[in-house]
């Protein structure tokens, strides 16, 4: 019995330390992996599927892992792991950044394969947290003027200060939140001289981009342009207006793509954050406009004219700063 007993507690520690991953998305390959303050553990749930969720004390998964056989530590005071047996990870339902208030994070697994992880190494996760509240903040879950505390964003992400704090510097650098004293980190708010300024830079971007484009394009890019526009408009005709803010930046950065010109592909990365983020808040407004605008745009490049692409683009541009300096921006 004593003998058996001791089975069923390694059992249970071995299945309490499998998948230990961090609990926002990702997967985990075999190699060092941070666990942090971010570990799951895994239940079983059926012969081919288990589910995460959170583990009760994820500062003790490295050593956990170790100690079953999963993985094994650098030194003994390691928060990361090297994991020697694959384990799951496709099919992620969820992950601790989408779950909602209240919902507890959890992802469901088939069969065995490679975990993988955020928590891999630092800068992995700092670039995780980094683009989850950039997401956040483009897409309004973080409205303008919002304070933003290490404290709050580290609960939000079940991640350590660390990475947020590196991440707020980021995105203030970026001009998507100001540090005001006594307040901290506060979400920036878009104002004329902001919007200009983005408009100015996104003409010049985009008439160049249209110009290359309708002599550079390729069937195949044509092909993806039309789609976009054809995706657009039916998300407008279904109200769906946080798809069409989606299918909006996707149809301008596949522009920039089509033009062939790796410097443009660069540095319009950074911009159309911004460009989402000023279309998002009155997209309802302009979406209409801007499918049409688009689809002339679409026409001029497959016609291989560029002077009546860059027109096109010049127009299109134009129009949305317009629409964007209203007191209902969009763009």
């Amino acid at each position: 019995m004593i003998l058996r007993a001791g089975r069923d507690r390694a059992e249970q520690r071995r299945a309490d330390a499998l998948a230990a991953f961090s609990r926002m998305h990702g997967q985990l390959e075999i190699g060092q992996v941070g666990m942090g303050t971010t570990a799951v553990q895994a239940e079983e749930g059926g012969s081919d599927r288990r589910t995460v969720r959170p583990c009760r004390e994820p500062r003790d998964a490295p050593a956990e892992l170790a100690d079953v056989g999963i993985g094994q530590r650098n030194h003994p005071d390691a928060q990361a792991v090297n994991i020697t047996r694959p384990w799951i990870t496709s099919g992620i339902r969820y992950g601790g950044a989408n779950a909602k208030r209240g919902e507890e994070p959890g992802v469901e697994l088939p069969g065995e394969q490679i975990v993988r992880t955020i928590g891999a190494d630092h800068v992995a996760l700092r670039e995780q947290v980094l683009a989850e509240l950039r997401r956040r903040i483009v897409d309004g879950e973080y409205r303008e003027g919002e304070r933003l505390t290490e404290i709050r964003l580290a609960d939000d992400f079940g991640v350590s200060r660390n990475p947020v704090r590196e991440a707020l510097r980021v995105v203030e650098a970026e001009g998507f939140v100001q540090i005001l004293p006594r307040r901290g980190a506060v979400v920036a708010t878009l104002d004329e001289t902001a919007v200009r300024d983005l408009f100015a830079v996104r003409q010049q971007l985009e008439t160049l981009a249209a110009g290359l484009a309708a002599e550079r394009a390729t069937p195949a890019g044509i092909a993806s342009l039309r789609a976009l526009v054809e995706q657009a408009a039916a998300a407008t005709a279904a109200k769906d207006f946080d798809r069409v803010a989606e299918l909006n930046s996707e149809f301008h950065r596949t522009v920039i793509e089509v033009s062939a010109n790796r410097w443009l592909v660069s540095m319009s990365a950074a911009m159309y954050h911004h460009v989402h983020w000023v279309f998002r808040v009155g997209a309802a407004q302009r979406a209409p406009h801007s499918s049409d605008e688009h689809a002339r745009l679409v026409d001029a490049i497959e016609a291989g004219d560029p002077t009546a692409a860059t027109e096109a683009a010049r127009l299109h541009v134009e129009a949305a700063a317009k629409a964007a300096l209203r007191t209902d921006r969009a763009g």
